[in-house]
């Protein structure tokens, strides 16, 4: 089976302008010519790519698998032209970083710093999100690497994961907190409190949900939902509000907040996800050295601050 590279490029064509009219005009070319295009991938994939209806053409399972591969191959050739315009100027990239919240926030900036020293002319980009998201980004070929929360059920197989440190869980409130003194606290006394919490979407919002099913305990009444580090920072340290915070993250916030350990608070693993089957530019493999280097200097480190816990 050989496949025609522009017959994906005609699919896919296809798929995001909703017709076969629609993506015959995007592409120069006939509604006939483009019929007998698709026709051609189907005969020679020995499989149907598109579902036929009163209303036009839907492309089916089969079809979506190569909308996804021609994505990524459509991410690779931009990737290297980009890759080569910058090489001509004396530049080193692109290099393009997914990453969670919290990663933003601490250990991804660290590791910045230090590829950026020493390296003149690189160019970066770094993309915030959940990591829905950031992995379709990555599984299209739009981002080299996702540095945020792995070991997560239903990961996608296409992707590989790396653990680089695992970071504990504890209950943050603010200095004035009643529960302050508090040596240990338990889910169950935090009922009536108002509750920080993540937004649904993010292994955070996961993590939290999951302390709160395996303890029994009952989702909380009042809760502010965020993804706004700033906001829960500023909500948890100038109120009443409790939410549950990572060691990495408090590391941060040492004059806001203070942490409460929490038997069932738990720990998340951080670390790197990438394609199982892409091969990563020179850059971003010196990125990834990097950052093993910092999470490992990062977990030798104490893990809370004195002054954060009473």
């Amino acid at each position: 089976m050989t496949v025609d590279p522009r017959h994906l490029a005609y699919l896919l064509a296809i798929y995001e302008n909703g017709s076969l009219s629609n993506a015959a005009k995007l592409l120069g070319l006939s509604q006939p010519a483009l019929s007998n295009a698709v026709a051609l991938l189907e005969r020679r994939l020995g499989a149907k790519v598109l579902n036929r209806n009163g209303r036009g053409v839907v492309v089916n399972e089969i079809g979506m698998i190569l909308v996804r591969r021609s994505r990524e191959m459509r991410s690779l050739l931009s990737g290297a032209e980009e890759e080569i315009r910058l090489k001509r100027n004396g530049q080193s990239g692109p290099l393009a970083i997914g990453a969670t919240p919290s990663v933003v926030e601490h250990l991804l900036p660290r590791a910045l710093r230090e590829l950026q020293h020493g390296n003149s002319g690189l160019t970066i980009s770094v993309v915030e999100g959940l990591d829905g998201s950031l992995n379709q980004l990555l599984l299209n070929g739009e981002l080299d690497l996702v540095v945020g929360v792995v070991g997560q059920p239903f990961s996608p197989v296409e992707l590989i994961e790396e653990v680089l440190i695992e970071d504990n869980f504890y209950l943050a409130v603010g200095p004035n907190h009643p529960l302050v003194t508090r040596e240990s606290v338990h889910l169950n006394e935090l009922s009536d409190h108002l509750w920080v919490m993540p937004r649904p979407g993010g292994a955070a919002f996961t993590h939290v949900q999951a302390i709160f099913l395996n303890a029994g305990v009952a989702w909380p009444t009042q809760t502010i939902s965020t993804n706004s580090f700033a906001l829960t920072r500023r909500m948890i340290g100038q109120s009443d509000a409790v939410g549950l915070v990572t060691a990495m993250t408090l590391a941060g916030w040492e004059s806001q907040v203070r942490a409460i350990p929490m038997p069932e608070a738990g720990t998340r693993k951080v670390g790197v996800r990438q394609r199982r089957q892409a091969e990563i530019s020179p850059l971003a493999r010196g990125f990834l050295e990097i950052l093993r280097d910092v999470a490992a200097r990062q977990a030798r480190e104490e893990r809370i601050p004195r002054n954060l816990i009473r």
